[in-house]
């Protein structure tokens, strides 16, 4: 990895510089940097309220093994999802086609855009809450021989711990519907985007009334999945302009590794494109 993220970071608490040794310098708060090379800076472990669905993936992993549980999905993916989750990789690797500078991805999962932003352009810098699925991440960029000049923090989505207008692009291909509060969330993003950069993100919306709707309640992920409550979140914000588009839809399969994934309910595989 290379090293020069220390000059993007400010202390998620209260907002200073932190020194070269991960130390605020304004509250004192310390953090620290894994064995891996991994930057983990919550700084309030027990305000954090999203652990309960990516917990749950990790537990999953733990039980059955990543590739037992990708290869159980695959067996369960029908051909209109294949087809439907195509469409949506395609717009969104003409849309990202070309990303170069400071890059953001939240949220970054299992999947996430590394082989799309990890290269000789950008300075990627990849986060999640859960810091075994970041391991694990760092695990496939480099057997997937993707690259080696990235980033990887661990962080919560809703107070980020990166200098204002700091970003060219920030990127979250899971998060809106996977994170609770994403208001706070899109708050963030948009302040530590610099003036003229852009937004993607890939919200998948379900439709008001279905079950998937009432789980995400459960879950408080609504105003992600929800295509009506993103609107409302985005209409007030100051984006020169935004597209929010259905790209493709499917029937979903009950899928262990989604708590949203509910047999018989609508997908719609979704893209947002917003410039500062």
């Amino acid at each position: 990895m290379c090293d020069n993220v220390i000059e993007l970071l400010r202390c998620p608490n209260c907002g200073e510089d932190l020194s070269i040794d991960l130390n605020c310098k304004g509250c004192g708060q310390r953090y620290s940097k894994t064995e891996e090379g991994i930057y983990d800076l919550v700084f309030d472990e027990e305000r954090l309220d999203e652990r309960e669905m990516t917990n749950k993936l990790v537990d999953l992993i733990r039980e059955k093994g990543l590739l037992e549980l990708q290869k159980r999905q695959q067996e369960k993916m029908t051909e209109e999802i294949k087809q439907a989750k195509q469409a949506w990789g395609a717009e969104l690797g003409k849309r990202l086609k070309g990303v170069e500078g400071y890059v953001l991805e939240i949220a970054t999962g299992l999947g996430g855009a590394g082989n799309l932003i990890v290269n000789e352009n950008t300075v990627p810098v990849l986060t999640d809450l859960n810091l075994d699925i970041l391991k694990i991440k760092d695990e496939k960029i480099l057997k997937g021989g993707i690259g080696e000049d990235y980033h990887l923090v661990r962080c919560d989505a809703k107070g980020l711990p990166f200098r204002d207008r700091t970003f060219d692009h920030v990127i979250s291909l899971g998060g809106l519907s996977n994170i609770p509060n994403s208001s706070e969330v899109l708050s963030e993003m948009y302040r530590v985007l610099k003036d003229g950069g852009k937004i993607t993100a890939s919200p998948l919306f379900v439709e008001e009334g279905s079950e998937a709707a009432e789980r995400a309640r459960e879950f408080d992920v609504e105003n992600g999945v929800l295509k009506e409550n993103l609107m409302n979140i985005l209409s007030g914000y100051e984006f020169k302009e935004f597209d929010l588009d259905v790209v493709s839809s499917a029937t979903a399969v009950d899928d262990d590794m989604n708590v949203l994934d509910i047999e018989g309910v609508k997908h719609h595989y979704s893209l947002l494109t917003a410039e500062k």
